[in-house]
């Protein structure tokens, strides 16, 4: 006797306990890569190096040479610059201004050092606020950073142009990076 097509016999349906698992079978093949995601934005940092609007550093005589501000060490700090690509400086300038052509700038150095010449200028062009003016805020506004520096790096701020007897009073002094 023919069965119709698409009917055969029906398989056994099986009662009772079930068996014990099967082996495990070989690992499958590895599936392709997923797409990149999106690039990420670096998150903005600020960098604090004299963070007091009460007492301003008197910068005591400044010399027309390159010094650390203030003529001390204590604001040298470290940080991961490795997803920056910009940087600017913003620094209040109290009641003395500086010599006219004086300036601080935000360097940057791949070893720790605490001599202010042996930093290098973060930017192609420094990242620099003109100590001139008295009574105001300088932006340096934005500068990209220059690829040595995108790494985790010792920053520090310097200054120079002054003429080794105005004692320039400064406020906030704060690094923008992002």
């Amino acid at each position: 006797m023919t069965l119709p097509r698409g009917i055969g016999p029906r398989p056994v349906q099986a009662s009772g306990p079930a068996g014990p698992p099967g082996v495990l079978g070989p690992t499958g093949a590895t599936g392709p890569t997923g797409s990149a995601g999106p690039t990420g934005t670096s998150i903005p940092v600020e960098v604090g190096f004299h963070i007091d609007s009460v007492t301003p550093v008197t910068w005591a005589s400044m010399p027309a040479a390159v010094t650390n501000l203030g003529g001390n060490t204590n604001q040298i700090t470290k940080r991961d610059l490795t997803n920056v690509t910009q940087a600017r400086l913003v620094t209040n300038v109290g009641a003395v201004a500086g010599f006219a052509g004086s300036l601080v700038k935000l360097v940057y150095s791949t070893s720790l050092t605490f001599t202010a010449g042996s930093f290098s200028d973060i930017a192609a062009s420094p990242v620099s606020c003109s100590l001139s003016g008295n009574n105001t805020v300088v932006d340096s506004g934005w500068f990209n950073v220059v690829s040595p520096a995108k790494a985790d790096v010792y920053l520090n701020v310097v200054g120079s142009g002054g003429n080794g007897t105005i004692s320039p009073t400064i406020g906030n002094v704060i690094a923008h990076l992002r």
